[in-house]
């Protein structure tokens, strides 16, 4: 198109157009009247990081000098703004959508998956070497208790379907109970 909106999205830039400078880009080919003519336009892309996806523009039908070159800056941060405020709007929507796919796998896959932090064994080991053990192998060997001390330091955050069936557990919270009072009962 040649209308001085799509010249604005083409070129990524903020204009304060007169009939001078609307004379001037027609001349070049660069625009045509669309519509009513405009006594005032101002306009600002409304650029995201992957390029420019809209265009905000005002005008006025009567009076010339309606904008100004502060209002052309002011119309170019608020058009900022809006294409920051979009984008981002864009990305919750595609992050939301990533969040309901991997809920989706996680929930359905036919093998059990476990999401687990180990965060708390890390500095349960990080203090066993402050206190001077270097090789784990021997240690747990003359310790076996404190693997399972260690176990039950592991915090289960989910564990999908599958993992509910493998240890015949009606519900997550079931589960968890019962690998925390190791050995299940019946199980």
């Amino acid at each position: 198109e040649k209308s001085i909106t799509s010249y604005v999205f083409r070129t990524g830039e903020t204009i304060l157009l007169d009939q001078e400078l609307f004379a001037e880009l027609s001349a070049r080919g660069e625009v045509e009247l669309i519509g009513t003519d405009s006594a005032s336009w101002l306009g600002a892309p409304l650029k995201a990081s992957d390029g420019t996806i809209g265009v905000i523009a005002v005008q006025d039908y009567e009076n010339r000098n309606r904008y100004t070159e502060h209002d052309k800056q002011f119309l170019a941060s608020i058009a900022a703004q809006v294409a920051l405020a979009l984008e981002r709007r864009q990305i919750e929507e595609k992050v939301r959508g990533s969040e309901e796919r991997y809920r989706a796998l996680f929930e359905n896959s036919p093998i059990s998956i476990w999401e687990e932090d180990f965060s708390q064994v890390k500095k349960y080991l990080d203090s066993l070497k402050q206190q001077g053990v270097t090789d784990f192998h021997a240690y747990f060997a003359a310790h076996p208790e404190v693997v399972t001390e260690c176990t039950k330091l592991i915090n289960v955050l989910d564990v999908n379907h599958a993992g509910l069936e493998m240890y015949r557990a009606k519900s997550k919270k079931e589960l968890i109970e019962c690998i925390i009072q190791v050995p299940c009962k019946g199980r």
